[in-house]
């Protein structure tokens, strides 16, 4: 019954799908906080056929895939609602406020919710374009990210090795992973795999 109410008020209303309420969402970011995993598809599904623009921006400048990423669902969940997203056309390089992908988002939730990378959310966004290599907004790498984790660094590595993510990339300030691996105790297996794929173990940053 809600599902055909909210379908009604959609079709019926003749509103801008695209501008913010009060709390500076966008409709459709609005239904990934408020649906819920049995209504949420279907009222996106609604919103984009009715011009719902699924690339537009929150008033705090997040894109919808970045909502997904911070969302609190059960990882099966996002994993399916990002693949629906990029199914319809989100754009998976779109920066938000902080100056990073939902990717680097995703990344430093991990943290949290190690169990994503074992369920595929981080291989969704991967599999719909997003760039493994591209540098966040404080210069680092998704793998830079990735090896902060410390012992949940290993997975999160290899699922961006399998998508092309590039080991040899350096942040700014010149780090390559093995600097960050050290840094917060990464899992010495990961750090022989880099060094098994050639990266120098006395290489050195921009500070010597």
């Amino acid at each position: 019954m809600q599902h055909s109410f909210s379908t009604t008020l959609i079709e019926h209303s003749g509103v801008n799908l695209n501008i913010w309420d009060e709390g500076g969402l966008t409709a459709l970011h609005a239904a990934i906080h408020c649906s819920g995993p049995t209504a949420c598809p279907h009222i996106i599904d609604v919103l984009l056929r009715h011009s719902a623009d699924i690339n537009a921006l929150s008033k705090a400048v997040q894109h919808i895939l970045h909502t997904v990423a911070q969302s609190g669902g059960t990882v099966e969940y996002l994993t399916r609602l990002a693949a629906e997203l990029l199914q319809h056309g989100a754009d998976a390089n779109v920066v938000g406020s902080s100056g990073n992908p939902a990717l680097y988002t995703d990344i430093l939730n991990i943290a949290c919710f190690p169990q994503a990378w074992e369920r595929g959310l981080m291989d969704a966004l991967l599999q719909g374009g997003s760039g493994a290599n591209a540098l966040d907004g404080n210069g680092a790498s998704a793998l830079h990210l990735a090896a902060t984790h410390g012992v949940h660094a290993g997975v999160i590595i290899s699922g961006l090795l399998r998508h092309g993510a590039d080991p040899r990339t350096r942040c700014r300030g010149g780090r390559c992973v093995l600097h960050h691996l050290a840094k917060f105790t990464g899992p010495p297996d990961v750090a022989k795999q880099l060094r098994n794929l050639g990266l120098d173990p006395n290489a050195r940053d921009e500070h010597g």
